[in-house]
């Protein structure tokens, strides 16, 4: 039994195999695999914010703020064919030559047949492409609101309007610890994701109905009117666009935040006797009234708007002050600060 064992070990080793007979098994060492590409060709939608006001309909139906339709493709876009380029020329460049491999575009995918190695190779850097591509950032916005003075005192000189710079963490701490001593200065936080190249909005806030205007009717000596509502948009708007330096990882911002505070809504009497009426203000809703008069409600919206672009380093801060104009009822600046910090390979 030993002697047969032996016999069988024996016959089993694997003899020389000439060159030529090498080459014509390598077949059997290649593999066929299939990259999923559209992560990398199809385009991240770009969302901008809506423009903030008191917005008016034209066809007699109700005002409501329009969000833009241009829904301009954003991101790192890259073309299936500079990616099989891309691989042809950065994996194995040679091994491509041999009539046996192939590599083609099949409904949005890539199907190659190399050795598997190479279509390792292929994987890491598609997986690199990702990385490139959806690289992205977290930005934390605050807005305060903070006395002029005060804020000068802090910061050691006295901020122009529209002035923008770059500040260490330090001196954010310190602005923030001011701030938490303040009821009236925190005026809102928020923290969201975008990637490379794309524009983001959010709004935070409400949106508020009124009574605009009213549609008189006269039929068989009778007056009626409908009221036509209109809204307006109150609270904080962010509308960012972003852009990574791949080679400094820098973070260019393009600012649009956007603030609206509804001042007053004063009521108007419009048609009758209408003129003999004072403005009144209050929480009235419009509707008709006795002597063929009615009411349309008037609002006043602040709009503070900054338009600026900021570079930074990840995990840096900038601030942006806009100082209160003169004559105003208080005098406390508007402070926005804004954290980046770049988060890598972001979800799919």
């Amino acid at each position: 039994m030993g002697k047969n064992l032996l016999l069988l070990l024996t016959v089993s080793v694997i003899p020389d195999i000439p060159d030529e007979k090498l080459k014509a098994t390598s077949w059997h060492r290649r593999a066929i695999r299939v990259f999923d590409i559209r992560d990398l060709t199809h385009a991240v939608p770009d969302r901008p914010g809506p423009e903030v006001g008191i917005t008016i309909n034209t066809d007699g139906g109700s005002s409501v703020p329009v969000f833009s339709e241009d829904y301009v493709q954003a991101g790192e876009i890259f073309e299936a064919d500079q990616l099989v380029d891309l691989i042809r020329g950065r994996v194995d460049p040679q091994s491509w030559e041999d009539e046996k491999n192939s590599i083609n575009l099949v409904l949005g995918s890539i199907v190659a047949v190399n050795r598997k190695e190479v279509l390792d190779e292929a994987a890491v850097l598609l997986e690199e492409c990702r990385g490139r591509r959806m690289k992205g950032v977290e930005i934390v916005t605050r807005f305060l609101s903070l006395p002029g003075k005060d804020l000068a005192a802090i910061i050691g000189s006295d901020p122009k309007r529209g002035s923008q710079q770059e500040i260490g963490e330090k001196l954010v701490r310190e602005i923030l610890a001011f701030a938490e001593k303040d009821p009236k200065a925190v005026l809102s936080v928020s923290t969201f994701s975008q990637l490379h190249k794309q524009r983001a909005s959010m709004q935070i806030g409400r949106n508020v109905p009124y009574v605009r205007d009213v549609d008189v009717e006269v039929a068989q000596q009778t007056t009626t009117s409908d009221p036509v509502t209109g809204q307006l948009l109150e609270g904080v708007f962010l509308d960012f666009q972003v852009e990574i330096d791949p080679d400094s990882d820098d973070v260019t911002l393009n600012l649009r935040p956007t603030m609206a505070r509804l001042r007053k809504m004063s009521l108007c009497r419009i048609g009758g006797d209408a003129g003999r009426d004072k403005e009144e203000s209050g929480g009235e809703k419009g509707g008709q009234e006795h002597g063929g008069s009615s009411r349309i409600m008037l609002p006043e919206l602040d709009l503070q708007k900054i338009r600026t672009t900021v570079t930074l380093r990840t995990n840096s801060s900038a601030m942006v002050v806009v100082p209160a104009e003169a004559g105003e009822e208080t005098d406390r600046d508007l402070v926005m600060l804004v954290t980046v910090r770049i988060t890598g390979a972001a979800g799919k």
